[in-house]
C-alpha cells in the first residue's frame, strides 16, 4: 500500500510539474489569433472576429491534453479601443481548466510611424482535479475514492505591444496575479496548486510581397518563461494572402515543427496544424491536430452615436450645395464681365496706332483679365463638377516616414486607421491607379490616398475626371 501512494503521489507530481511549465493553453497557429497570447492585440485588425480552435496533443494516449478556444474581438471609438471576450477548456490528465475573460486594450498613437498599446484581461478560472481519472497500479487505494474537486478563482492578464511602422514588439503576463488554489483529498491531506505568472516576448516584422494582390510574409519569435520550468520559444515564418488564405511552418523549442495552413472565402476562415516530433519520444506520443474556424464580419456603423454623425454630415452637403451654387452663379457672372473687359481693351487697342505705352498699359490689362479669366474657369469647372481644393504645409504631411514635396495631390480617400487605408490603396492599384500612395497628416494623424501628384494645378484638375468616375469623394491636395 505504501509504495502505491508514493507511485500515485509521484504521478500527481509529475502531472502538476507539467502543467506547472505550461499552464496556458498551447497552440501552433496563434498567429491568426494572436490577442490570446497578449490583450494588447485586441481588436488590433479593426473589424469584428469570431474563431474556434480546437488541439488534440498526442492522439491515442489517455489523458493527452486537450484544449478549446471560443474568442470574439473587434474595435471601437474609431480603432482605439479594442474589445474581446475569450472562452476556454484545457484538460490534462486528471487536470482540467475552464475560463472566461473580457480583454480591453487601448492603443496610443505615440506619432505618425509609433505607437503603443496597452491590454488587460480579466475573468475568472475554474480548476478541477479528478482522481478517478488516474492511471495506477491499485485501484483499491482509499486516496482514489476522493470525488473530483473544483476550485474557481479570478484570473488577469497584462500586456503592451510597440509597432514601429511595420515592426511589432510585444510583451504580456498570463496569470497576473498568481493565485494560489487548496485541495484536499479524503484523508484530509491538503495541497495547492499555484497558477505560476507566465511572461510573454514577441517579435514580428511584416514584409509586403506584393502589395497589389495583399500578400505579405512575416517572422514571428514567441519566447515564454515561468519560474521552475526551461525558456520555451517558437519560431514561425507565416505567408499570408489577405483575400485566399496563409501558410505558417512554426518550430516549437524540444517538442516539434508544426506544419499549418488555412483557406479564406467571404469572410470566413478554416485552418489546419500538424505537428511532426523533434524528441526522442515522438514515435510514442502519436500525432498532434489543431482545428481552427473563423469569420470576419465587416465593420458596419450602426449605432445611435454614428447614425447622428452621418446625418449632421448630410446636413452640412446639403448647405455646401447650396452654398456652391451660389458661388457657381458668381463666378459665371465674373467670366462675363471678363470676357466684356477683355473685348473692350480690343477695340480700344484697335484705336491706338502711335501711343507705345498707353498700348503697353492695355496689353497688361488685358493679360491680367485673360489670367483672371483663366483661373475663373477653372473654378467654373470645379464647382461644376463638385471638386474641391485643399491647402496645407509640405511640412506637416509624411510618406512613408519621408516628408512629403509640394505640388498638388489628387486625394481619394481619407482614413483614421492604417490598414483601412492600406486595403483602400490596394484597391486602387487593382483598378488601375498603380502609383497610389499613402501620405499621412502629422497633426490630425489622418491617412490620405493619393493617385496623382504634379506640379500643375491644371493638370491635377483635368487628371480627375476620369478619376471621379471610380471614386465619388475626390479632391485636389495643394501642399506649399
Amino acid at each position: 500500500m505504501k509504495n502505491v501512494k508514493l507511485y500515485f503521489a509521484f504521478l500527481v507530481l509529475i502531472a502538476l510539474a507539467k502543467v506547472q511549465a505550461q499552464q496556458t493553453p498551447f497552440s501552433s497557429q496563434y498567429y491568426t489569433n494572436q490577442f490570446v497570447t497578449n490583450p494588447a492585440l485586441t481588436g488590433l485588425k479593426g473589424y469584428t472576429n469570431v474563431f474556434l480552435t480546437h488541439r488534440t496533443q498526442w492522439v491515442g494516449i489517455e489523458g493527452a491534453p486537450q484544449t478549446t478556444y471560443v474568442t470574439l474581438d473587434g474595435a471601437a471609438m474609431q480603432n482605439k479601443v479594442g474589445l474581446g471576450l475569450v472562452l476556454f477548456s484545457d484538460n490534462t490528465g486528471i487536470l482540467s481548466r475552464t475560463g472566461v475573460n473580457a480583454n480591453y486594450a487601448y492603443n496610443l498613437n505615440i506619432n505618425s510611424d509609433n505607437s503603443l498599446r496597452f491590454g488587460l484581461s480579466l475573468g475568472v478560472l475554474n480548476n478541477s482535479i479528478d482522481y478517478t481519472k488516474a492511471l495506477v497500479l491499485d485501484n483499491t487505494d482509499p486516496l482514489l475514492t476522493s470525488s473530483e474537486q473544483t476550485r474557481t478563482t479570478v484570473n488577469a492578464d497584462f500586456g503592451l505591444l510597440y509597432n514601429w511602422k511595420k515592426l511589432e514588439v510585444g510583451f504580456a503576463v498570463p496569470q497576473l496575479i498568481g493565485n494560489q488554489i487548496n485541495y484536499q483529498n479524503n484523508l484530509n491531506l491538503t495541497g495547492a496548486y499555484s497558477l505560476a505568472r507566465h511572461y510573454y516576448g514577441s517579435l514580428k516584422y511584416t514584409f509586403d510581397v506584393s502589395s497589389s494582390n495583399g500578400i505579405t510574409a512575416f517572422p514571428l519569435l514567441m519566447v515564454r518563461s515561468v519560474r521552475g520550468a526551461p525558456l520555451q520559444y517558437d519560431i514561425n515564418a507565416v505567408v499570408d494572402w489577405a483575400k485566399y488564405g496563409w501558410f505558417g511552418v512554426t518550430y516549437h523549442s524540444d517538442y516539434a515543427i508544426a506544419i499549418s495552413g488555412g483557406v479564406r472565402f467571404k469572410g470566413l476562415n478554416i485552418g489546419y496544424a500538424h505537428n511532426v516530433g523533434t524528441t526522442e519520444i515522438k514515435s510514442y506520443t502519436g500525432r498532434t491536430s489543431e482545428f481552427l474556424l473563423g469569420y470576419n464580419f465587416e465593420n458596419k456603423k450602426t449605432d445611435l452615436s454614428e447614425m447622428n454623425l452621418l446625418r449632421e454630415e448630410i446636413e452640412k452637403l446639403k448647405l455646401n450645395d447650396s452654398i456652391q451654387d451660389s458661388l457657381l452663379l458668381e463666378l459665371k457672372s465674373l467670366a462675363d464681365s471678363n470676357k466684356i473687359e477683355i473685348e473692350k481693351l480690343k477695340l480700344l487697342l484697335d484705336d491706338l496706332s502711335s501711343d507705345t505705352l498707353e498700348q503697353a498699359k492695355l496689353r497688361s490689362e488685358m493679360d491680367r483679365l485673360k489670367d483672371l479669366e483663366d483661373s475663373t474657369q477653372l473654378a467654373i469647372k470645379m464647382a461644376e463638377n463638385g471638386i474641391s481644393m485643399k491647402k496645407g504645409n509640405a511640412s506637416d504631411f509624411s510618406s512613408e516616414g519621408a516628408e512629403t514635396a509640394a505640388g498638388y495631390y489628387v486625394i481619394i480617400g481619407a482614413f483614421g486607421n492604417h490598414d483601412n487605408a492600406e486595403v483602400f490603396t490596394k484597391d486602387a492599384k487593382r483598378k488601375g491607379y498603380t502609383t497610389a500612395e499613402i501620405i499621412q497628416n502629422k497633426g490630425n494623424k489622418i491617412y490620405e490616398i493619393v493617385v496623382f501628384k504634379t506640379q500643375d494645378k491644371h493638370e491635377a484638375i483635368e487628371k480627375l475626371d476620369g478619376i471621379k468616375s471610380d471614386y465619388f469623394d475626390v479632391w485636389v491636395l495643394t501642399l506649399q
